[in-house]
């Protein structure tokens, strides 16, 4: 107490004896004394100055005659300026240099000196007050103070960071007695620094990492763009630096903008340049890259005014070529789906059905209201499940739907949780493969008769010439030994024998030319009565060899139609000599000829192998041969064939009916009265 009361002695005296100086002299000793030149101090210590002339004119009072004062007493003032420095928020000190070099405090105050005012630090050194590590910070900057240099410097103690300026004070001589200076606590602002360095920091690493180009411009009232920011996305998307857009011209830059899109997007960015308010634009244009290749953007234009008076225009920019031609795909596929000709319907996996075109809407009305439990829908669950359970997106399938075919493709759409369902009608399709089918399968049983008949007519042709050969042979070799009678009866069987070859032959010369026969037609009055008694006789020496029973019965005397003898005594023989042939030894053949109504019917019956029930449809058939016939049964599978032709040739009908292992009736019906049609 005794060394601060000292110096206050030592701070009134002075007071007193500048009192009587004028206002202004007083202040301006006081300050040199104090702080030194106030023309190079901080704001602060120039704010502490202010204070203290402040109070000083507080406590000035005027007298009437302008160049005289009335100061308040020396104690008063020099009280009143301790409480104003107590009283600041900073910390104001004083520094003096003992003649030994010792630095010391003169004076601490101010509401950031805590505990340690001019009255516990004064003639003490900042090492015995802060220790050595605070003061390896401070004293340099104190000595450089000392020094008759302006200094200002910060430190961090217990936390905080302080700032602080220190002023050397120079006597008559110009020498440095003292330092002056003024420090104040900056950790708030260094805290907002470093905020505003991570937001900054944390800024850029967003704008840099952000899948969207960022382009940051600030305009200044002359027009010009200044401080042009791009990040690596826009770059990207662009294909520009900032350094090649800023060697662009105006003209340049509107160029990159597709010119079909120019003129809007300019119209657009004028109108929101030049409101007054900070809206946001949009815009979609076409954007030329760097390496002439358009790109479709999403630009979003963004503009506040910034502290310096300028105005930050801030764009953000998504290159959406692949969403636009996605778009524009899916607006095709929507009209595609309107005007397809086709059955399209969407349907949940609850099987509702929520969308169908207008032709399966004018196709299947009922689509809508019976959902999955529609026709057309049957077994959905199931397809569903299969779906799932398979991971597959499509699934294929036929359905029959009032007589029409579909074929039907399910397509599972995951981003809206449906199924879109394509109907295409097959219906003709599938009867034409249907028709393909048959047709294949005539053909290849054609082919398979075909074959047969070529086996047939071999093994027909065989028999009668081995019997020719062997007739000629017995003649040539036994001719002489021979009897009349024995020769006349190898001539009878080379006769017979010559007219089974012609029969043969007849019989696949007409199956050829049945179309010649159908185009020569010329019918006359003919009697089947008298035409079937000698039909009969012609077959009766083959029924004569089987020890068959012919058994005749005619319910007429006389049958006439108009037809052709030649063709019907073949039709004819083809049934009788089928019923012998098919029969077995000894067995009986009923021919039977009488009228129905207009009609004049000839049954042929016999009791031999029969026909199988499923081969009956079959045996008009060119070439087929029941599969119940063996091989050594003489037969080429054209007879029936070419009866059937001749029959219906003269409008007349043949029908058969036959039992398996017991026999075959034959029925042929000619009209009484025959008259040619158009289509013979």
């Amino acid at each position: 107490m005794k060394s601060l009361q000292t110096s206050e002695s030592v701070q009134r005296n002075v007071l007193h004896n500048q009192l009587t100086m004028d206002g202004t002299t007083v202040i301006q000793r006081l300050v040199e004394e104090h702080f030194g030149n106030t023309t190079d101090v901080s704001p602060e210590v120039i704010r502490f100055i202010q204070a203290i002339q402040a109070q000083l004119g507080a406590a000035i009072v005027r007298d009437t005659n302008p160049s005289a004062y009335r100061p308040l007493s020396a104690p008063s003032f020099h009280e009143d300026m301790l409480v104003t420095m107590r009283n600041l928020q900073n910390l104001v000190i004083k520094l003096r240099r003992k003649s030994n070099g010792t630095i010391v405090y003169v004076l601490r105050e101010g509401k950031l000196a805590g505990d340690l005012t001019t009255e516990h630090v004064y003639d003490k050194t900042p090492v015995e007050l802060f220790g050595e590590e605070v003061a390896k910070v401070t004293m340099p900057n104190v000595e450089r103070a000392f020094s008759g240099l302006t200094t200002q410097f910060e430190y961090t103690l217990q936390g905080k960071h302080f700032l602080t300026l220190l002023e050397p004070v120079f006597d008559k001589n110009g020498q440095v007695k003292q330092v002056v200076g003024s420090m104040i606590d900056i950790t708030k602002q260094k805290q907002s620094e470093l905020q505003l360095r991570d937001s900054e920091q944390l800024f850029k690493t967003l704008i840099e990492c952000l899948p969207v180009g960022i382009l940051k411009q600030e305009t200044r009232g002359d027009g010009k763009v200044y401080n042009e920011v791009a990040n690596a996305e826009f770059r990207r998307i662009t294909g520009y630096t900032i350094d090649e857009l800023w060697d662009l011209t105006p003209e340049e830059r509107l160029e990159i903008i597709h010119i079909e899109d120019r003129e809007e997007a300019l119209r657009l960015w004028q109108e929101w340049a030049s409101s007054a308010g900070s809206g946001v634009l949009n815009l979609k244009y076409r954007y030329k890259q760097r390496m002439g290749t358009f790109r479709w953007l999403d630009n979003y234009m963004s503009k506040f005014p910034a502290i310096n008076g300028s105005e930050v225009i801030v764009q953000a920019v998504i290159d959406i070529t692949e969403r636009h031609d996605t778009e524009m795909k899916l607006r095709h596929f929507a009209s595609f789906l309107q005007q397809s000709d086709v059955p399209i319907f969407e349907v949940r996996p609850n099987g509702e059905v929520l969308y169908c075109n207008p032709t399966a809407q004018n196709l299947y009305p009922e689509l809508r209201t019976l959902h999955s439990n529609h026709a057309l829908l049957e077994g959905y669950n199931t397809i569903v499940e299969a779906m799932n359970s398979q991971q597959v997106k499509i699934y294929k399938r036929q359905v029959v739907f009032k007589n029409e075919y579909f074929d039907q493709h399910f397509y599972y759409m995951p981003e809206v949780e449906v199924f879109r369902v394509f109907c295409y009608n097959i219906t003709v399709m599938k009867k034409a493969e249907q028709e393909l089918l048959e047709t294949l399968e005539k053909e290849r049983a054609i082919n398979v008769l075909r074959t047969r008949f070529i086996n047939t007519i071999s093994h027909e042709f065989r028999t009668p010439l081995t019997g020719i050969q062997t007739a000629t042979d017995l003649l040539l070799r036994y001719n002489n030994t021979m009897s009349g009678e024995q020769q006349s009866q190898q001539v009878r069987s080379i006769n017979q024998r010559v007219a089974e070859l012609v029969g043969l032959v007849d019989t696949f010369t007409t199956q050829t030319s049945l179309s010649t026969l159908r185009d020569t037609f010329t019918p006359v009055s003919v009697d089947m009565a008298v035409l079937l008694k000698s039909t009969i006789e012609e077959v009766r020496s083959r029924t004569v060899d089987k020890s068959q029973k012919l058994l005749v019965e005619f319910d007429v005397t006389q049958a006439i139609i108009h037809g052709d003898e030649k063709l019907l005594r073949h039709a004819l023989r083809n049934v009788l000599t089928n019923a012998s042939v098919y029969s077995p030894s000894g067995a009986e053949i009923h021919v039977k000829l009488f009228q129905c109504g207009k009609n004049f019917l000839i049954t042929v019956k016999d009791n031999g192998a029969g026909i199988p029930s499923n081969e009956l449809n079959s045996v008009f058939t060119p070439y087929f041969r029941g599969s119940n016939v063996d091989g050594n049964t003489p037969g080429s599978g054209l007879g029936l064939s070419v009866t059937k032709e001749f029959v219906e040739l003269h409008n007349g009908r043949i029908d058969i009916q036959s039992v398996l292992n017991e026999g075959t009736t034959v029925t042929i019906t000619f009209p009484m009265v025959f008259e040619r049609t158009n289509n013979l």
